[in-house]
């Protein structure tokens, strides 16, 4: 896929999920959250500016209790940087150094710090949810209903990554 068409294919598919979420209908019947959350994630990791050289695989990493089913698995069909994802589910942060990206859960919370120490300086993009948006970055929040994210730039910017505007465009609040 061309880099232009994946740029329209991101836009389509925020669009969509604003206008939806907009939307009388989904509202009373509710557009699962794990799914949404599923596609956001991967998009924050197309619209991730990564270090030339990540590795041989590209690892989604899901730390604690999540409520995702098996949405993510889905994921493993698709490609970052010429790299198929790959799921991984854990609850050992020695397991993290190794991610590219790790998503904390919630329940997760009460030991953020112990779980991003190891990551500091590593090109991991981290992301929470409805956690603390000084802490990764990128954070998820239920607000109104709706499903939004936080971006912290500085958190980005010290693993050496950083976003492209397309994301950073959709972002509820974006710090600096």
């Amino acid at each position: 896929m061309t880099k232009k068409l994946k740029n329209y294919a991101w836009l389509i598919l925020l669009c969509g999920s604003i206008q939806l979420s907009y939307s009388p209908w989904v509202q009373a019947e509710g557009l699962p959250e794990h799914q949404l959350k599923a596609a956001f994630i991967y998009n924050f990791a197309i619209y991730t500016h990564w270090p030339n050289e990540i590795g041989d695989s590209f690892s989604l990493c899901i730390y604690g209790e999540h409520s995702f089913g098996s949405e993510l698995d889905k994921l493993q069909e698709k490609k970052v940087n010429q790299h198929f994802i790959t799921v991984k589910y854990t609850n050992q942060i020695n397991e993290l150094s190794d991610c590219q990206m790790v998503f904390i859960s919630y329940p997760s919370k009460f030991n953020i710090k112990d779980i991003l120490n190891p990551l500091k300086g590593k090109p991991v993009l981290t992301i929470t949810d409805d956690i603390n948006q000084e802490s990764t970055a990128l954070n998820f929040i239920l607000e109104d209903k709706k499903i939004k994210f936080d971006v912290n730039l500085a958190i980005a910017k010290s693993s050496g990554l950083s976003f492209s505007s397309q994301l950073l465009r959709f972002a509820r609040e974006v710090h600096e």
